[in-house]
């Protein structure tokens, strides 16, 4: 072998061994930027809530039906023959509103002629009241202003003392029963506040209070539940729902001043509540101890601080995962 193919082959080993470092300065370069992509792309952004101290105002919310107070059936106070009847069923009337006529001309026209003879003394005092009396008997009016929730008699009809004409309903008298569940009525208690609003008239809302709450719960189709009374307060004249229709009941059952975070920001787990807190860089699943809520936010016995900041959008998370934080 010469000196000059030695030449060559030290030169050829020479790049190879400069080429072999190159390559592997390369590996090493691709390998630091992988792990580096591996560990931020494992970052995960979530949205996060301070803790809240202030009044939280716990409320329950159900369904009803509007009804009043107050319904009597009138009844007839003598016999007699049914000329007209003057209201009809759903019909809204006046108190004092005149409810139905009978057929006593006849008897009119005698009441007419004992007042004269009355007057002229003619007529004893006592025969005069009993026509007056009797002519009274005939008026049926209505006793407040009401609506008429039904009807049993029509033109033709007889009947006599006892007999039903009509049924009402008190309109001024309002109320809302509810059916609330075995394991909500615990929270419900006697004078609690209550804000009212229906589908039908949104942009207004009626205040009560609850009147009563069932001791013992009812039955129906293999259901348990108790009757919720709720009386409606300073009903503006300008109230137009109907009697029978639905309204939902949205009843205060607490109030205090207490720390509190975001309904969403809770974690329900075999019966136990966690938060997921911000610990710098990591989320951390902290245990914790609930008191009050409501449909946006849940009051914090302990676990949590004010300065800590609850991950709401939590679904996503696993112990000692890396996020990055936006304020919500």
């Amino acid at each position: 072998m010469t000196i000059q193919s030695n030449r060559v082959i030290k030169k050829i080993k020479s790049i190879s061994r400069r080429t072999m470092m190159l390559g592997g300065i390369g590996i090493l370069i691709l390998s630091v930027l992988l792990v580096f992509w591996l560990i931020n792309s494992s970052v995960l952004s979530v949205e996060v809530a301070p803790v809240h101290y202030g009044s939280l105002v716990s409320t329950f919310e159900t369904k009803g039906r509007l009804q009043s107070r107050s319904e009597i059936e009138i009844q007839s106070k003598e016999s007699g023959l049914i000329s007209r009847l003057l209201v009809a069923k759903g019909e809204k009337i006046l108190a004092n509103a005149p409810l139905v006529e009978y057929d006593i001309e006849d008897l009119r026209k005698q009441y007419g002629l004992s007042k004269a003879l009355y007057k002229l003394g003619g007529e004893s005092k006592n025969n005069f009241l009993k026509f007056k009396k009797r002519i009274e008997n005939y008026d049926l009016v209505s006793p407040f202003n009401a609506v008429v929730l039904d009807t049993y008699v029509g033109s033709g009809y007889s009947v006599k003392p006892g007999d039903r004409i009509v049924k009402l309903a008190d309109q001024d008298q309002l109320q809302v029963m509810a059916e609330v569940d075995e394991t909500d009525v615990s929270r419900i208690k006697v004078d609690q506040k209550v804000e009212i609003t229906s589908e039908s008239a949104r942009d207004k809302s009626l205040v009560g209070k609850v009147s009563s709450v069932d001791h013992a719960a009812s039955f129906l189709e293999n259901r348990s539940f108790f009757r919720v009374i709720v009386e409606l307060q300073d009903v503006p004249d300008s109230f137009r729902l109907q009697l029978g229709s639905q309204v939902t009941l949205r009843i205060t059952t607490d109030e205090k001043e207490t720390q509190y975070i975001p309904l969403v920001g809770l974690v329900m787990k075999d019966n136990r509540s966690y938060v997921w807190k911000s610990n710098g860089s990591r989320a951390q699943l902290q245990e914790v101890q609930t008191g009050i809520f409501n449909t946006q936010f849940v009051e914090i016995l302990n676990g949590v601080s004010k300065d800590d900041r609850i991950i709401l959008d939590h679904y996503k998370l696993k112990p000692g995962a890396r996020i990055s934080v936006s304020k919500r």
